[in-house]
């Protein structure tokens, strides 16, 4: 039984005259709320006192072991890319090209290239019979700025005309005309192309156009 129930009790069923002291049942009571409210000020005090704890981070500990160092990176490279460098500091080149292996082109190879082939423009290859010209194979002389001697060159057939007449596209064969394609260069400057040519008859002429390649460097 709480306190608070014993003096109810003693003030409600207690018939003994000399104990009905009213005064005295009111000062037990304001005893027992005075207790009461301590108990609750310090229960209150108690729960600010720890959330003030937590909130307060205590002293730092002492610094951990530093941790080790991870591994270091490595550039992967696939050939032709090449990697001489450390894993600390990669060293990117290509390898040079092979016959058989791709890789970097030097500039001297670029200049190779593109000497392979040269078109060094359109000629014509001509004759007038001045006098009557057996069949046969001739050698035709013509001028070719830029030809040097020693070169290799390629005469590409264009079109062709017989005694001033039109220039047809057709192949000279059907008219006796066989046009070796290579041709060669004695003098500088000039070309020399060799075809064979039915007989021409005084006066009769023909004209073959052709486009002069040079080839390698």
């Amino acid at each position: 039984m709480d306190q608070f129930t014993a003096v109810v009790r003693s003030w409600a069923f207690d018939q003994t005259p000399g104990r009905k002291n009213i005064r005295n049942i009111i000062m037990m009571l304001r005893n027992y709320v005075n207790q009461l409210c301590d108990g609750v000020n310090q229960v209150r005090a108690t729960a600010n006192e720890a959330n003030t704890r937590a909130m307060t981070p205590g002293p730092q500990g002492p610094q951990g072991i530093p941790g080790t160092n991870g591994s270091s990176g490595v550039v992967n490279v696939t050939a032709p890319i090449t990697n001489s460098g450390t894993s600390t500091a990669a060293n990117i080149g290509i390898s040079a090209a092979t016959t058989s292996n791709a890789g970097s082109m030097s500039a001297a190879d670029k200049t190779k290239l593109d000497g392979l082939i040269t078109n060094l423009g359109q000629i014509t290859v001509s004759q007038i019979a001045v006098i009557a010209i057996a069949l046969g194979w001739r050698d035709v002389t013509v001028a070719l700025t830029g030809a040097v001697v020693g070169g290799k060159y390629l005469f590409c057939f264009k079109d062709y005309r017989l005694n001033g007449g039109a220039f047809l596209t057709t192949k000279p064969t059907s008219a006796g005309y066989v046009i070796d394609g290579m041709a060669v260069c004695t003098t500088a400057n000039q070309i020399t192309v060799t075809l064979q040519a039915p007989l021409l008859a005084v006066g009769a002429s023909y004209d073959i156009r052709g486009e002069v390649i040079k080839l390698g460097v």
